[in-house]
């Protein structure tokens, strides 16, 4: 990225408006491949991007990658992996358990948390 920032500036110093056009635009196209604009329009599909070895899983309208956060959390890795490829709402709320009974009732704080690992939305076949 500095390097193009330079090339960059020494283009404008020269009046190279093209070249700093081309250089935008090309630049703009490598953001959007590095931050994706993956779609997942149903669970099969999530599926299939789970099989590739991410960790993805679906919080209300919200696409969750979680593999990085997967160590992290304080219950461990044994109350977030079975549940890789599925809606975990339910139990962000506290209304189920992976060991059956109460669930736990996560924070606000917990819940404000999921959005960093957001990558993209997922419609929802039950909202109207």
């Amino acid at each position: 990225l500095y390097i193009i920032c330079y090339i960059w500036y020494i283009a404008a110093l020269l009046g190279g408006e093209a070249l700093l056009q081309f250089l935008w635009s090309k630049q703009s196209k490598r953001v959007s491949l590095l931050l994706g604009s993956l779609t997942i329009g149903n669970y099969e599909e999530l599926a299939e991007h789970n099989s590739s070895g991410r960790k993805l899983l679906v919080y209300e309208d919200s696409v969750l990658d979680v593999k990085e956060y997967i160590a992290l959390h304080p219950g461990g890795e044994k109350t977030i992996l079975p549940y890789v490829g599925t809606e975990i709402s339910r139990y962000i709320y506290g209304g189920y358990s992976h060991k059956g009974g109460l669930g736990t009732i996560h924070s606000k704080n917990a819940i404000s948390l999921l959005e960093k690992y957001k990558i993209c939305d997922m419609p929802n076949p039950w909202k109207s």
